[in-house]
């Protein structure tokens, strides 16, 4: 019976170091190469595959829009296609999906000065003949953010001559010509936008201070919106918005004031009661400019951003609402120089994958974590110095980890030990 125990606990040493890998190694590609992609934006797909609106920038010029077909674009024939090349056009992407899965992107367009809504007819974006219109001709349409309503029709915050305008589209095209059209009086840089449960957009905006407009009406037009400065003076940008599960906004940004990741966490819907949350984070790191923000399935934010001391990949991961301990999960899943221009969502267990521009090669590149917080995992190589940046498991003889290898011989040690123990007590 001893024996059978001992054996028992063996087995649990040895494949317990693979349970303490928390889901396997973080996996890095690079699904368009040889580019400068910039102004990401990413959704999943119904299969759980990244959907990525980009900008090509110095080569070309132009839009261009990818769809992987696996959830880490891993099979080198993933769909990339340019469906606006009509100048220079492309900046300031942001990316939905329609109930068909198809993309609907808003973006700026240089060129023209202006601002546009590109709705595409297949999930691809590859029939040559997408939905491409200007709602606000003479904008400059920059920092745009969208989302859908329940119709199905875009809702837009971007830039415009300092002022933040909100569109909201009266069809899935934006093409009648008689969309709504509103300036709330919000200074309107890095704009980001949401919708709360009644369709109302929820829009926070940089500047000299962290601006957060929540309009009262799905248009914005009544001219009585909520206008609220959580976070002043601040010189902010970057910013990513989410409401948590009270309709609460939590917004991540960067100050240039201090050069430090903040995160913000109201406690009212307009961040009016004065008992917000702001707090610094990966104190003593340059952070720069663009960070992509989601709420894990406790409210937690989890947070992409780079530092310019380094310019790394980071992934913030907070252990409580308000990311207040001090002791928040930080990793660094990809030290390549010259990474920016993230966006993060979570896949279906919560793990994030992260879209973003790598300075070195000019790619796009893309991490999808094997965990939560996109620790490398005990054993694992969080990602190999080659092209394609594709992690794998640690190996060793016959497929066994070295970690492994030796658990288990410590194991076996112990059983040899304490079986001569035995069978000299026997002899006594």
């Amino acid at each position: 019976m001893l024996w059978i125990s001992l054996l028992a606990f063996a087995a649990f040493l040895f494949i317990g170091s693979d349970a303490r890998a928390a889901g396997g190694p973080n996996v890095i590609n690079s699904p368009d190469s040889l580019i400068r992609a910039w102004h990401m934006s990413m959704e999943l797909d119904g299969s759980g595959n990244p959907v990525v609106s980009y900008f090509q920038h110095e080569i070309g010029e132009n839009l261009k829009l990818l769809h992987c077909n696996d959830p880490n674009c891993a099979g080198g024939d993933d769909s990339v296609t340019s469906p606006d090349t009509a100048g220079e056009v492309g900046e300031y992407t942001s990316l939905a999906l329609d109930g068909a899965g198809n993309p609907v992107v808003s973006y700026y367009d240089r060129t023209n000065n202006t601002l546009k809504v590109m709705h595409c007819n297949d999930p691809d974006c590859a029939g040559g003949d997408e939905s491409i219109t200007s709602p606000d001709p003479g904008s400059s349409g920059a920092f745009t953010s969208l989302e859908l309503d329940a119709a199905g029709n875009p809702v837009v915050s971007y830039f415009d001559n300092n002022n933040l305008k909100v569109l909201h589209c009266n069809d899935p095209n934006c093409a009648g010509g008689d969309e709504s059209i509103t300036s709330p009086g919000v200074g309107g840089n890095f704009t980001s936008l949401e919708l709360d449960a009644a369709g109302n957009p929820v829009v926070s905006s940089g500047g000299s201070a962290v601006m957060l407009l929540h309009c009262n009406d799905p248009d914005c037009a009544g001219g009585d919106e909520s206008i609220t400065s959580p976070d002043t003076p601040c010189q902010c940008a970057g910013h990513s918005l989410a409401l948590d599960g009270s309709g609460n906004p939590v917004v991540s940004y960067m100050s240039y004031l201090t050069g430090e990741l903040k995160v913000l966490r109201c406690d009212d819907p307009n961040c009016a009661g004065g008992g917000d949350t702001v707090t610094p984070q990966d104190v003593g790191t340059n952070v720069q400019l663009e960070s992509s923000l989601q709420l894990d399935g406790s409210g937690n934010p989890m947070v992409s951003y780079f530092g310019s001391d380094d310019s790394d990949l980071r992934i913030l991961h907070c252990n409580d609402p308000q990311c207040t301990g001090g002791d928040e999960s930080i990793e660094v899943p990809d030290t390549d120089i010259g990474v920016g221009h993230p966006s993060l969502v979570l896949d279906a267990a919560g793990n994030p994958i992260v879209i973003y521009h790598n300075q070195a090669d000019h790619g796009l590149k893309l991490l999808h974590c094997g965990n939560p917080n996109c620790a490398e995992p005990v054993g694992g190589v969080a990602a190999l110095p080659d092209a394609d940046r594709v992690a794998v498991a640690s190996s060793a003889t016959s497929g066994i980890g070295a970690e492994r290898l030796a658990i288990f011989a410590l194991a076996a040690m112990a059983l040899l030990s304490v079986g001569a123990l035995a069978w000299y007590a026997k002899r006594r």
